[in-house]
């Protein structure tokens, strides 16, 4: 069916309300009417350099903008799939997550000799630079679209909801990335639950603060375009200067905040957010990390305990949990992640590999928010799923406590992934990138919680051949690992320490920074 496909919530909202604003990002506006449009030349374009057999996928290398949202729909309603890639990534990166999903089409807004390094070999695209940017032989350039003869109104290929939509790459423990692809079915369910739960409007204001690849942007993009409401896109350098998102919350009369805690901190440390005025916030929902209490006090104070929500749910999953913060939460040691969404079943795993709905353990998860499974990765796939009771669950890593109410507590993890400003980071790809380097022979990374307590980083302890410097590996780590993987300190030390049980004394090893 069409309503399946998420393209259609965009595409029903140019229908009703065609002269609301649907985005903006700096000076540049459009309406729906106007967003619709130039998706619909997007298609045209698109239809006739590719035709229209078979599914394909669109590859968007650049920074956000309206012009890849724009060729983001465009694939979707023809069908296809999209992954997002962040341009900030080493080259090294990029053409490993690009020869994994082999893209018939690219978007970037890379420079002709970056763009050259990071194709696979034998990768043949149909190529489209990004407007402001030089072209290299043989791409096409924005102008094209924009000329390009539209589809009619209405124009969106029915698909099925195990359908792919889009793929996001995480961190990989084996040093690649993990592809993670998204179904129509899986985003559309926790589209439907938050606009059920929050009441999206059309006058509603959202705030984008992510990049396109980061899975915040399910929520950002599909709930406010399902509501007809507008979206302010930050741009990705005014991001990271907090004073400047907090005066474009204010400016925009941004109603929905949806941010990553330690983002949260900085605007309130940084950017003057409590000195703001929040009357025209109808919600302030956070996820991807603990939030320190004595922050989220303040911001519950500032919001006159009106509508904030803590939701939780990996990558892999989307949403899985919710928990609205009340006044008798501040008083606990940290924040419950909330109880199941309609529809989702969610139990735990204990260290003697008992399955119950009730106590301590690794969370596992059956729910229609569940991703099919990892990209190419079947060995994988056999160690996160497991079959029960007739239903596929997905095994999430997360440790943690479910209640005799079904209110459920986050621990920590099981494993050696972390989670970083939101970003998930295996601790062993940031080992490995940096015992590829020159003259490390060892190389150990630990979690730990920052200075003040208010968010989890990593420290990187290198044993090395010569007299390399820390400021050198750090310099080195910034050619092969995206800049949120960088470790936050890095200390080059005589020799990795052990413990009794022969295993590394991560202990003693953050004593040294002390």
């Amino acid at each position: 069916m069409t309503a399946a496909n998420l393209a259609s919530l965009a595409m029903a909202a140019a229908a009703r309300h065609p002269d609301r604003p649907a985005l903006k990002l700096g000076a540049e506006s459009v309406s729906y009417a106007q967003f619709d449009l130039r998706i619909r030349r997007a298609q045209g374009f698109l239809r006739h350099y590719l035709g229209e057999s078979g599914a394909r996928s669109l590859a968007i290398v650049a920074f956000k903008s309206i012009d890849a949202l724009v060729l983001a729909q465009a694939a979707l309603r023809l069908g296809w799939h999209y992954t997002v890639i962040d341009p900030r990534y080493p080259a090294e990166r990029i053409h490993g997550i690009l020869a994994q999903c082999r893209p018939d089409v690219m978007f970037s807004d890379l420079e002709p000799a970056t763009l050259a390094a990071v194709l696979p070999s034998g990768l043949d695209c149909l190529q489209i630079a990004a407007a402001g940017v030089p072209r290299a032989a043989g791409e096409h350039g924005m102008a094209e679209l924009a000329e390009a003869a539209p589809l009619p109104p209405g124009a969106c290929v029915p698909v099925a909801g195990n359908d792919i939509a889009f793929v996001f790459y995480t961190s990989g423990s084996t040093g690649v990335p993990k592809g993670v692809p998204i179904t129509h079915a899986n985003a559309r369910y926790a589209v439907d639950w938050a606009q059920a739960e929050l009441a999206f409007a059309p006058d509603d204001v959202f705030l984008n603060q992510a990049h396109m690849g980061f899975d915040f942007c399910v929520l950002d993009y599909y709930n406010a375009w399902n509501a007809g409401a507008s979206i302010v896109l930050v741009e990705e350098f005014t991001a990271i200067f907090s004073a400047q998102v907090v005066d474009l919350i204010v400016r925009e009369r941004v109603t929905n905040l949806w941010l990553v805690p330690s983002n949260v901190i900085a605007l309130i440390e940084h950017g003057g957010l409590l000195q703001a005025d929040p009357s025209r916030l109808r919600r302030f929902l956070y996820a991807g990390e603990p939030f320190p209490v004595n922050y989220l006090r303040q911001v519950y104070d500032w919001m006159e305990g009106r509508n904030v929500y803590n939701l939780y749910g990996p990558t892999e999953t989307n949403l899985l949990t919710f928990h609205r913060v009340g006044a008798a939460d501040l008083a606990l040691p940290d924040i419950p992640i909330g109880r199941a969404l309609p529809g989702t079943e969610l139990a735990v795993i204990g260290d003697d590999g008992a399955f119950a709905r009730r106590g301590r353990g690794e969370l596992v998860a059956s729910s229609p928010s569940v991703f099919p499974g990892y990209a190419n990765r079947p060995d994988l796939n056999e160690t996160r799923f497991l079959e029960r009771d007739g239903r596929r669950w997905y095994r999430t890593g997360d440790l943690c406590e479910i209640d005799d109410t079904l209110c459920i507590r986050y621990l920590g993890r099981t494993d050696n992934m972390v989670k970083v400003r939101g970003y998930r980071i295996e601790l062993q790809e940031v080992e490995l990138a940096f015992c590829r380097l020159p003259r490390v022979r060892r190389a150990v990374a630990v979690a730990r919680r920052d200075c003040a307590n208010r968010s989890e980083e990593i420290a990187l302890f290198c044993v090395v051949d010569d007299d390399t410097d820390a400021a050198q590996l750090r310099r080195a780590a910034g050619g092969v690992l995206p800049a949120y993987m960088v470790p936050a300190t890095i200390t080059v030390v005589d020799a990795i320490p052990f413990n009794g049980r022969g295993k590394t004394d991560t202990q003693a090893l953050l004593e040294k920074l002390a």
